[in-house]
């Protein structure tokens, strides 16, 4: 299997080493798969993780917006990752055509779901139509839109019939591409293609995955105790077909969102493993500190639809006046890189073989942001009205908030406000324009640019920006239907300068990643989208 450029950004770091154990198959069963038999001795020291994580308003794969990462503990799609790569997971094969549209996938026969059904072909099938249904409103469908005629029938405009998923018999599916990629044994890693049980979700509606009678599951943990607000208690899945090589048994997930109170219960060792240590915590705690690049990028998002800064000249004021490189040297202090596209920087054009974000640099201008903002009719900042900066919790976020709202001030002569909300209040904020300005990460789904450039498609349901530009629509399209590089990647960067032209969206910065990790906590593996994974790891 290809392995993807991003891993150049230390996706196959492991957090503490230790080898990689491989899965053992079992033999196929007629009927339920009996539990898988432990093959280890018991270990006389008990085999569970504590950490913290982001709670999701819902663990359905297609509705999670904040936690793909526990969704991959409980679900896996054809491929998954493992130990920093992309491997096979619930397939047993996956073989693409000489012309590259088209995938046969075969799945392995020891798949089940966590009561005992197999997982079939079909599963996959109700899934992807699920998402790519106009009523289930989909967050992140584009993913599915290299799909042949994926994106029509999502826009009404043809029937299931003609896309290009089909069951050639339950363990079998034959995946036709609008055009051929480079990506997709990546992309079906991705919560967009994890598969979902039609008969518990059409059973128990949007509320399904919240709780462990209705989240029927197929991957390495099942969901055994969740309290809302809390924490969740996830058990591993003795169905689960390498679940004989898995040596953790339980792990308790905690939704602190408080960086300080998540360092103290860290050092009381009341989690094991901290996710938002700042720079200055991880440079006291040595060895147990870990910092790697991610693939994702940090940006703001302008209401282009508020009254205001529905002006391009206001929303390019604002991106200008901003000095990125003191935000990373002297608020973030972890190795972050200033941003100036949303296309993370490990992604590689291969037509260069450098940076996809290389060349794309803007000057920062204070001087041109104040003529913009005097052309816009606000001359040294007069008579604009104050606005909104919202973000979620987090130290780290709202120490850049306020450092950008200070530079506004100095540079502009404006007034913002900061709106700080939990997660999941702020996502569905956002998405409905409540705020004027608000923060946006994105984590690359793969490693290529269309992960980040698809979402501002004017009908993208993760345009919170609200940026319509049919131009930028029918460039999208044609560099989806591109074969040649040269081709596509050049369409691929005048979507980027449009978005930059337009100041759709204000870059600021290539995030970093931070974990405490206890020493007795080994072999836990991370990807490059910064997500954790535990089926090779272990308590010494």
């Amino acid at each position: 299997m290809k392995k993807t450029v991003a891993l150049l950004l230390c996706a196959a770091m492991v957090l503490c080493m230790a080898a990689c154990g491989a899965a053992t198959t079992q033999p196929a069963p007629t009927t339920e798969q009996p539990a898988a038999e432990t093959e280890k001795a018991e270990s006389p020291v008990e085999q569970k993780i504590t950490y913290n994580a982001v709670e999701s308003p819902s663990y359905d794969p297609i509705r999670d917006t904040q936690s793909g990462e526990v969704v991959s503990h409980m679900f896996e799609g054809l491929t998954c990752w493992s130990q920093g790569e992309i491997v096979n997971g619930q397939a047993k094969s996956i073989e693409c055509s000489k012309d590259g549209l088209a995938y046969t996938i075969t799945l392995r026969d020891d798949i089940f779901w966590t009561d005992g059904q197999p997982v079939t072909a079909p599963d996959f099938y109700y899934s992807w139509m699920r998402e790519l249904d106009p009523e289930t409103a989909a967050k992140y469908v584009t993913n599915l839109y290299i799909i042949k005629n994926a994106s029509a029938f999502n826009a009404g405009s043809c029937s299931a019939e003609e896309v290009g998923i089909e069951v050639k018999d339950d363990k079998t599916l034959i995946v036709t591409m609008e055009s051929p990629v480079s990506y997709f044994e990546e992309l079906l890693a991705f919560k967009a293609y994890l598969p979902v049980r039609q008969d518990t979700v059409e059973a128990n509606g949007e509320t399904w995955a919240q709780t462990p009678d209705t989240c029927i599951s197929n991957g390495p943990f099942k969901m055994v105790e969740y309290t809302p607000g809390e924490k969740m208690l996830l058990t591993k899945n003795e169905k689960y077909y390498g679940a004989a090589d898995i040596t953790i048994n339980d792990l308790e997930i905690r939704f602190i969102t408080d960086s300080s109170v998540e360092l103290m219960s860290y050092q009381t060792s009341e989690i094991q493993i901290a996710v938002k240590p700042s720079a200055e915590t991880c440079a006291q705690y040595g060895e147990e500190a870990l910092t790697i690049s991610k693939l994702s990028t940090m940006w703001l998002v302008p209401n282009c639809q508020d009254e205001v800064l529905k002006d391009a000249r206001v929303r390019a004021a604002l991106s200008l006046a901003i000095d990125r490189q003191l935000i990373c040297d002297n608020v973030l202090k972890g190795g972050e890189t200033p941003a100036y596209t949303i296309v993370p920087k490990g992604v590689i054009d291969p037509t260069t073989g450098k940076s996809f974000a290389d060349g794309n640099e803007f000057k920062e201008d204070v001087e041109r942001a104040k003529e913009l903002l005097a052309e816009a009719g606000y001359p040294n900042g007069e008579g604009f009205p104050v606005i909104t900066y919202g973000t979620s919790s987090g130290t780290e976020y709202e120490e850049v908030a306020q450092t950008i709202l200070a530079m506004w001030k100095a540079n502009l002569g404006i007034e913002a406000t900061i709106e700080v909300e939990d997660s999941s209040a702020f996502i569905a904020h956002r998405g409905e324009g409540y705020f004027d300005v608000a923060r946006y990460t994105m984590a690359g789904t793969y490693a290529d640019p269309i992960a980040s450039l698809s979402l501002y498609l004017s009908t993208a349901k993760a345009n919170d920006s609200n940026y319509i530009n049919p131009e930028y629509d029918e460039t999208l399209a044609a560099a989806r239907a591109a074969v040649a590089p040269e081709e596509k990647y050049a369409l691929y960067h005048e979507l980027d300068n449009m978005l930059t032209e337009d100041t759709a969206v204000i870059p600021l910065y290539y995030p970093s990643i931070k974990f405490l990790i206890k020493p007795e906590v080994q072999g836990v593996g991370v990807n490059y989208l910064g997500m954790l994974e535990f089926k090779s790891a272990h308590i010494a």
